[in-house]
């Protein structure tokens, strides 16, 4: 989550699940709240897949996805609303 909150694009290994991206979007918008109430980084709007690149590298049979561990299905690109 780190290079998302410095408002970067990153293209992660997905398990593909919509429950796995729902948990990515709400803890990514706990901690915009968090940082906001902090005064730290303004972020603004919660992580979500942006899209799954046409030209992306091929998964090998022990990726696993980043955020909950399961077997990855594909790579996306992830990001924030702003």
């Amino acid at each position: 989550m780190s290079h998302l909150n410095n408002r970067n694009v990153v293209l992660t290994p997905w398990c593909d699940t919509k429950e796995c991206e729902a948990k990515v979007k709400e803890t990514s918008g706990l901690e915009t709240k968090k940082q906001a109430e902090e005064g730290e980084i303004n972020l603004t709007g919660q992580a979500k897949t942006l899209c799954v690149p046409l030209d992306a590298a091929p998964l090998s049979e022990t990726d696993k996805c980043f955020h909950c561990g399961a077997a990855a299905k594909k790579r996306v690109l992830w990001g924030r609303s702003y």
